[in-house]
């Protein structure tokens, strides 16, 4: 009789703890679901309101808890480019703890491209300690022409972040191809392996200035860069200042095997043919 209660008490037990556990753990799913949907909600409204360009209520965003907004918010000022923003998304760079909301605000500044912003965002580069933020913020120099602050201060900035140095280099020159002076940064740059060397190059052939001090190095490089892209980069900037280096032009297109380096090289014959007749 005692083992039947005994079984009996041990069953009720164990019915109410599962019991207990369910109710727990539906409990804990629906406050997550729910969590989950605000959240959502919330998203969808920063997007609304950057499709109705409302910067004002779009700003305070920039302050919700969630670090996910934020960062959207902040993204989203990027393709808005309101003047109102700026000191905003500034503060957010000098003052949020996560790294992605302040790369997020780093690339919509970058977006401004605005000159007067160049400083500040320099000022941001130099005390900022993520590297990934410090890349964003590198290329948002650029963007907004600056080439010579970056120049002025190339001493400061480390190796580790000469890839987004060249793209900022990049950036800068689309706006203005005739600063002569950043020649021998880029032909620093194009030396070293992977990206940089690919947006060193792409910066000096879009140059309208003298890069034929550049060619000793270009030529050096050529024949061992393996990535076709890059190689067709090198070989167009050798070939559009190449008017004393026509023979050498001439035996590059004579061994060089790959379709897309042959019409860099095409073109760049014909555009400087075209500027000396």
């Amino acid at each position: 009789m005692f083992n039947s209660i005994e079984m009996m008490y041990n069953l009720i037990i164990k019915k109410y703890f599962y019991s207990h556990c369910l109710v727990i753990c539906t409990f804990f799913f629906l406050s997550c679901s729910q969590s989950n949907q605000f959240k959502k909600d919330a998203v969808r409204h920063v997007y609304n309101f950057a499709d109705e360009r409302n910067s004002e209520v779009l700003i305070e965003y920039l302050q919700n808890e969630s670090d996910e907004i934020r960062e959207h918010a902040c993204l989203l000022f990027g393709s808005i480019n309101s003047t109102e923003a700026i000191g905003p998304l500034l503060k957010v760079i000098q003052t949020d703890k996560i790294a992605g909301v302040r790369k997020a605000a780093a690339f919509a500044l970058g977006q401004y491209q605005q000159e007067i912003l160049r400083d500040s965002l320099y000022q941001c580069f130099r005390l900022e300690e993520n590297g990934s933020v410090k890349n964003e913020l590198m290329i948002a120099i650029g963007k907004c022409d600056g080439a010579e602050i970056l120049l002025k201060n190339r001493k400061e900035i480390d190796s580790e972040y000469n890839e987004s140095l060249a793209k900022a280099m990049f950036y800068s020159i689309r706006k203005h191809p005739e600063q002569s002076n950043i020649v021998p940064i880029l032909t620093e740059l194009v030396t070293i392996d992977g990206e940089c060397r690919f947006y060193a190059a792409s910066a000096l052939s879009k140059m309208k200035a003298d890069i034929s001090t550049s060619h000793d190095k270009i030529k050096s490089i050529i024949s061992d860069e393996s990535n076709v892209s890059t190689r067709s980069v090198l070989i167009r900037c050798i070939a559009i200042s190449g008017e004393n280096d026509f023979n050498y032009i001439d035996n590059l297109f004579k061994t060089e095997k790959e379709y897309l380096c042959r019409l860099s090289l095409l073109r760049g014959i014909s555009s400087w043919k075209s500027s000396s007749s």
